[in-house]
């Protein structure tokens, strides 16, 4: 099998699918010229694989997603050709305990104490104040793996849950729901009752553009956000209005509109913002997961398939 690898990759799991079959490695910048003879391809979310790339990669008959969600994936393209889709969410962990790390920085709100600290303001300890955690209400939006280890890390900080999940009644959720004393709402419940809202859904043609004006209209004064999800599930337009306005007294951002960032954009150079590179999943425990996941589902495709080749010499490239 040929496979070609779009985007960084722990070496060890380069290593294990070169000693089995012909690997290609693309880190950024196009990959077209790869496609022709592909069978696989294995992606990460800053990578797009576009009906015209679908289209060119006449061999494929396997995409895995490094990662979880499938919005930077032609899914119909793919299903016309028949080729199937999966994915390795295999750093549920690894995002939660960043998001929580982005929700503790925001609660505490940090950007705005470390940027005015940096121009020589010490007296901004007097004008601002945080707010201590306990009873205070965090929404989760997405009751995911991630969403539930969130709620789990978050109770045990001393915040009250609600959640907003488009199927609630699965056995985990509610599992977890009584685990960590979440309480299932509407979004327009989640929203107007949290002091703090962490998004952790997938991007899809339901979710994209949920959070704008009215939607921030409803939530608290000096709500705190954390995005460790996808930056399309907001308007730009009204995140941005809402952090100038003080809507939101403080944010945590891992996913952007447009990846990589433009040094320019204005999210970097809000004080009351902390943003981090999409690094959620960046963990050297998450990359083994997300390795070892990709390489099983691969061998169990190569074992499924009649006429495969069971291994061709390696080649790296990229």
């Amino acid at each position: 099998m040929k496979i070609l690898l779009l985007g960084h990759y722990h070496r060890s799991m380069i290593e294990e699918l070169a000693a089995r079959h012909e690997v290609a490695q693309v880190k950024d910048g196009d990959f077209s010229e790869y496609l022709h003879d592909t069978d696989i391809v294995v992606l990460r979310s800053h990578v797009a694989l576009k009906s015209a790339d679908i289209d060119r990669a006449t061999k494929l008959s396997l995409i895995i997603k490094a990662g979880s969600g499938f919005d930077n994936i032609d899914m119909d393209a793919a299903r016309a050709r028949g080729i199937e889709v999966h994915a390795a969410p295999a750093a549920s962990s690894s995002v939660a305990d960043h998001a929580v790390a982005l929700l503790l920085c925001a609660w505490r709100r940090l950007p705005l104490f470390t940027s005015e600290l940096r121009v020589g303001n010490w007296a901004i300890k007097y004008a601002e104040l945080a707010r201590d955690i306990e009873g205070q209400r965090l929404g989760i939006l997405g009751f995911g793996q991630i969403g539930r280890i969130m709620a789990k890390r978050s109770a045990a900080l001393g915040f009250d849950i609600s959640v907003f999940d488009r199927s609630p009644m699965k056995r985990e959720k509610q599992e977890a729901a009584e685990q960590t004393g979440a309480s299932f709402t509407n979004l327009e419940g989640v929203l107007s009752g949290c002091s703090a809202l962490s998004i952790h859904l997938p991007l899809t043609p339901e979710t994209e553009g949920m959070i704008g004006k009215a939607e921030f209209d409803l939530m608290p004064d000096g709500v705190v956000l954390v995005n460790t999800g996808r930056a399309g599930i907001f308007d730009r337009s009204a995140l941005l209005a809402a952090l100038r306005s003080g809507k939101i007294a403080s944010a945590g951002l891992d996913v952007f509109h447009s990846e990589p960032m433009d040094p320019a954009d204005e999210l970097l150079n809000l004080p009351n913002v902390i943003c981090t590179p999409h690094v959620g999943a960046q963990t050297y425990e998450a990359m083994e997961k997300i390795g070892a996941a990709v390489a099983g589902r691969i061998e169990r495709h190569v074992a499924a398939q009649p006429d495969a080749i069971k291994k061709r010499k390696s080649l790296i490239a990229g």
